[in-house]
């Protein structure tokens, strides 16, 4: 089930065009909340949204959302955005996204 703000429904990039390492839609990584319903935020970040109802941004749209982002505001040559510290992260969280990602990585051991 995707959701979409407001009852608006996103275009996205095709599956032929996708370009991403990780994608949202075509080929979410194994961070643990791939499975959760995704809601697309009109800045365009996409959220999972946890069983609470809670949207927590989705670890592969971040850094896609993180490039625009560093394309629209470059910074001078000895500045350098940080992905880790980037402002699409920030989000009402309830813990659910560390769980998640717990869970994952100790699927991966």
């Amino acid at each position: 089930m995707k959701i979409y703000p407001k009852g608006i429904e996103k275009t996205i990039h095709s599956p032929e065009v996708c370009r991403l390492e990780a994608c949202s839609f075509h080929n979410p990584s194994n961070h643990g909340m791939e499975t959760w319903d995704i809601n697309i935020r009109e800045t365009t970040l996409t959220e999972r949204l946890c069983p609470h109802g809670i949207g927590h941004p989705d670890p592969d749209s971040v850094p896609w959302m993180h490039e625009i982002f560093c394309a629209m505001y470059p910074l001078d040559e000895d500045e350098k955005h940080e992905l880790n510290d980037c402002h699409w992260w920030i989000h009402g969280c309830d813990g659910c996204c560390s769980n998640a990602r717990n869970v994952s990585n100790a699927r991966r051991k």
